[in-house]
């Protein structure tokens, strides 16, 4: 196996709908790395989207029709088995079949994985010397029960005063816009009630790679239905298990802010990126009212990287369009 990553940026999507935001993870990369080649796979229907295609005219980026039975079927023989995880999922379980294919494809040809829901800042190529990285990202630390079920923990006394300290800092962004600098103000007594945990909104690996390997082996054990444990709950406990095979980035590079907490790039006017970013996982399924809208506030974050972007910014609405700020490039972000 080569340790070198290849500097091929790889993104996975399935449907019609796609949010004009989501341009952004395309564009950004091209901003940052002007080496870097980009790869959409495509499983199942392509968007029928404007900003999709004007994100994919550059001669960098390929959009690629992917058969998840073919990607499955080029597996060593001890991994084709993930194929028929793969078929036993829903159609609707879309999240769950992107953790398998993501996983299957980059242990095949290598690269950066990235989520849709990113803007990247710099180059991933040039973070660690490592095959195979991915990071880590605070989270409370009993959302695992409570997504396997045990819903007793949301009552907990643990449960309601992370709660509490959640409620908080929602209330100061969407009120004060962090102007109270609750999320600054309650970090240490937050840390009491959250842990370091990896996910797989990034990640990347040379061809081959053995983490990959022995993650494609525990999906056949997983419970695909119940949700992350073919995602960050399968990503973490291998991480754990076998250390030596991954580098684990600390959260300063792909999430800055806890993924609950994440309608802070949108509404949180005080809010610093760290100087280590390399992304920002704006985590789409909790920022649906800024997707499906297709507006960003002004001096938001996700405002502030995005203005300047060619072919991507003019899509968004008037108050994007009239932020003063700089493009997005390598040194307007540190």
């Amino acid at each position: 196996m080569s340790s070198a990553i290849p500097n091929v940026y790889r993104f996975l999507w399935s449907g019609s709908w796609f949010p004009r935001l989501y341009a952004v993870a395309i564009s950004s990369v091209l901003a940052v790395d002007p080496n870097a080649r980009v790869v959409v796979h495509c499983f199942g229907r392509r968007p029928a989207s404007e900003a999709f295609d004007v994100a994919t005219t550059d001669d960098r980026v390929r959009v690629v029709d992917t058969n998840p039975e073919a990607v499955f079927a080029e597996l060593p023989a001890h991994l084709r088995r993930v194929g028929e995880v793969y078929r036993s999922l829903p159609p609707t379980a879309a999240s769950a079949r992107s953790n398998l294919l993501r996983y299957a494809i980059l242990f095949l040809e290598g690269g950066f994985y990235v989520d849709f829901d990113t803007i990247t800042l710099r180059p991933l190529g040039g973070l660690t010397d490592a095959p195979c990285f991915i990071g880590n990202e605070r989270v409370w630390s009993l959302d695992e029960r409570r997504v396997a079920g045990d819903r007793r923990v949301v009552r907990s006394a643990a449960g309601l005063a992370w709660l509490a300290i959640w409620a908080a800092k929602r209330a100061d962004a969407a009120v004060f816009r962090g102007r109270l600098h609750l999320s600054r103000r309650t970090a240490r007594l937050n840390r009491r009630f959250t842990t370091l945990q990896p996910n797989n909104a990034v990640i990347g690996a040379a061809a081959g790679s053995e983490f990959l390997d022995r993650v494609l082996r525990g999906t056949l054990a997983a419970n695909p239905f119940v949700r992350y444990s073919t995602g960050p709950t399968l990503i973490a406990r291998v991480a754990r298990t076998s250390p030596h095979l991954v580098t684990v980035l600390s959260p300063e590079y792909f999430y800055q802010v806890e993924p609950a907490e994440s309608f802070r790039y949108f509404t949180d006017v005080t809010l610093t990126l760290h100087p280590d970013a390399a992304v920002v996982h704006y985590v789409g399924s909790n920022s649906g009212r800024f997707l499906s809208k297709d507006t960003i506030p002004r001096r938001s974050v996700v405002a502030r990287l995005t203005h300047g972007l060619d072919n991507v910014a003019p899509q968004f609405s008037d108050d994007l369009a009239t932020v003063e700020s700089p493009a997005l490039t390598p040194r307007s972000v540190r």
